[in-house]
């Protein structure tokens, strides 16, 4: 899967969790996981995420309509310009009530856009991963 994609089809996303380190500052918990993901990236594609397509969400929404960036991801991925998001866990991606759960799925499910994290590589056209995400 991953192979025919190229680095700038690719976008990262960001955002602090509840279950990071309360001790971190948001700014700390996104430049750690971006070193992470970098990294990810360079080993899996050969090069960085270049800037312009990292995300990074420094609000605290329950919803999508609470979270600018990922209504700004969302509107990419319905473009088709991107073939994968790259994460550093798929709950990062999800917030709030079992309707923008949906919302999300369908978007990468339709838009049939890769949730790339460093262990797996999600396919949610795919039913098991789909189940499994």
């Amino acid at each position: 899967m991953q192979e025919n994609i190229s680095i700038n089809q690719i976008i990262m996303y960001l955002r602090k969790s509840r279950s990071d380190d309360p001790c971190m500052t948001v700014e700390e918990v996104l430049a750690r996981h971006e070193r992470q993901l970098q990294d990810y990236a360079v080993a899996s594609f050969g090069s960085p995420v270049p800037e312009h397509h990292i995300f990074r969400e420094v609000v605290s929404g329950e919803t999508i309509a609470d979270r600018p960036v990922m209504r700004q991801l969302m509107h990419l991925l319905e473009s088709g310009s991107v073939r994968g998001v790259l994460v550093i866990e798929p709950q990062r991606l999800s917030r709030g009530d079992l309707e923008d759960c949906g919302r999300i799925i369908n978007a990468f499910r339709y838009t049939n856009t890769l949730v790339l994290t460093p262990p797996k590589t999600y396919d949610l056209s795919d039913e098991y991963d789909r189940k499994f995400f």
